[in-house]
């Protein structure tokens, strides 16, 4: 276990003040002595994958962070479905290129391209038991982890044959399709805000809304915010992609509260608009100021 540990290297954005303590687990063994070791000490903590989908805030973490690097929920997700396709085995090949965690893809439910991790799967092993896919009350971009204190330790999928070759050349199209979106070395976390359920929308942006922009039940965070002008804006060290309105990155040395603030900016751009409020996909470790 470290002390006072830059958490800027471990997140996919490079920024993040220090952790007053870190610990990287390897094993489940590991994983449960650093969660008992902080109940002792009535020290907080959480866990992190591969640190995508993270902002850290400038102040950092006062508790434990613990990373997980066990073989199981802390393998790559892309390893995994590369895994998979090389099996012969079909519904996970559309995640090829996500930056994540197996844990953490589960944890937030990660999809694209039609697919979600959750598509197959039928249970998992946490800390403390075995939980179905029926008890983890998975829907877009949510599942009860993000509401217990439960950690994911193993994973079970059941998924159907498939061509080796097909699967194989449509996740090399998808990686292909994330490079021009996600260019290599760019600091940035994913999409930062979820898309929205048409349905679920106030009238008066419902009739502002092209048929073509509903896919799937739902509208692209990325298009409302694109209607705002939001490509290009910038604050400090913080730039939203210039191709793209739900893409935030690092440019260079921003802080988090550049991000968080550049992102509040569009929250409310959107909510005066539309009259609705977006909601982050990024999760938030540390302490953040909220306006309003």
């Amino acid at each position: 276990m470290s002390r006072d540990v830059d958490l800027g290297k471990y997140t996919t954005l490079g920024i993040g003040g220090m952790a007053k303590w870190l610990t990287e687990a390897e094993t489940e063994t590991e994983l449960g002595r650093a969660v008992e070791w902080a109940e002792k000490n009535k020290v907080e903590w959480t866990v992190i994958g591969a640190g995508s989908n993270l902002l850290v805030s400038d102040q950092g973490y006062s508790g434990l962070i613990i990373v997980n690097k066990t073989a199981g929920s802390g393998m790559m997700l892309n390893d995994l479905v590369d895994q998979m396709n090389s099996r012969g085995l079909a519904g996970m090949e559309c995640l090829a290129g996500i930056p994540g965690s197996v844990g953490g893809a589960v944890y937030g439910n990660a999809g694209a391209y039609g697919q979600t991790i959750s598509d197959y799967l039928v249970g998992m092993k946490t800390l403390n038991k075995f939980w179905l896919k029926s008890e983890c009350n998975f829907g877009y971009r949510e599942s009860i982890f993000k509401k217990n204190r439960e950690i994911i330790l193993e994973v079970e999928f059941d998924l159907p044959k498939g061509d080796r070759d097909v699967l194989v050349a449509e996740s090399d199209k998808i990686r292909e399709l994330r490079k021009r979106k996600y260019p290599p070395g760019m600091k940035c976390p994913g999409s930062f805000f979820k898309n929205l359920f048409f349905e679920q929308l106030p009238e008066m942006a419902r009739r502002q809304i092209p048929s073509d922009k509903i896919k799937e039940g739902k509208v692209a965070a990325g298009y409302l915010l694109e209607m705002m002008g939001a490509r290009g804006m910038r604050l400090g060290g913080a730039q939203v992609a210039d191709y793209h309105g739900n893409l935030i990155f690092n440019t260079d040395g921003a802080k988090a509260s550049e991000v968080w603030g550049l992102a509040q900016k569009l929250q409310a751009l959107v909510r005066n608009e539309f009259g609705v409020m977006l909601e982050p996909e990024v999760q938030l470790v540390g302490r953040f100021r909220r306006r309003g």
